[in-house]
């Protein structure tokens, strides 16, 4: 059996998710705290994911690859793992109603998309951006390829609501025998560009994460006798 979601924001209530996340979880400092708090109950939660999930990486710098500049963001900058920090979101959400029971993390993953601005930026002045929709005077995001034909870091231009690159972060979990499954595109208002050094890139990635894992834990519970 199989479950899973896909969340989408507009660009208005973008904030208001992630403000009411960090609300509900204390931020990415007491998730921090959670992790090792004798007040939350531990939770038993297994990381099979494949060790390259949890690398940094540029899938593609080949202009013709599909998977051109679709980077796998890291946990780099962030107070405590997007694992440590699923595990303390899960107890703070569900706590001693999972006791005895094992949550396994099969896949977490976050891309960043910057192939087709990448492309547009490689081209003569004289031909222009790639085109589409426009976004505050400039062309929506799209997905360089087909979903199919790309390794990950696929979006639909309809989940975009800034015409920066966005982050793509799925997750698949499984809980008694249940796959669970959960997405979520972040279109941010300025570019995400790790390489600048600046802590809030570590802080917008808790955010998202914990946007992922409260979705996940009320799947889950909706299961909970």
């Amino acid at each position: 059996m199989q479950s899973g979601a896909t969340l989408e924001k507009p660009a208005a209530a973008i904030g208001t998710a992630l403000a009411c996340a960090v609300l509900l979880f204390s931020g990415a400092a007491g998730v921090a705290a959670q992790v090792s708090s004798p007040n939350v109950p531990t939770i038993d939660v297994v990381d099979t994911r494949p060790a390259i999930e949890g690398m940094k990486k540029t899938l593609s710098l080949w202009i013709g690859s599909c998977d051109y500049f679709v980077v796998r963001v890291d946990d780099k900058a962030m107070s405590v793992g997007r694992i440590d920090q699923f595990r303390a979101d899960l107890a703070q959400k569900l706590g001693s109603r999972l006791a005895g029971n094992r949550v396994t993390v099969k896949h977490y993953t976050m891309y960043l998309n910057s192939g087709v601005e990448m492309v547009s930026a490689a081209v003569a002045a004289g031909v222009g951006s790639v085109g589409g929709v426009m976004l505050g005077g400039r062309p929506a995001p799209r997905a360089k390829c087909a979903k199919e034909k790309m390794t990950a870091g696929w979006f639909d231009s309809s989940e975009v609501t800034t015409n920066k690159p966005p982050l793509i972060t799925e997750a698949e979990i499984e809980f008694r025998g249940k796959t669970y499954r959960s997405r979520y595109v972040y279109s941010p208002e300025k570019e995400f560009n790790e390489v600048s050094g600046n802590p809030k890139y570590g802080v917008i990635k808790a955010d998202i994460f914990r946007i992922i894992n409260l979705d996940l834990a009320t799947q889950i519970e909706r299961d909970l006798p």
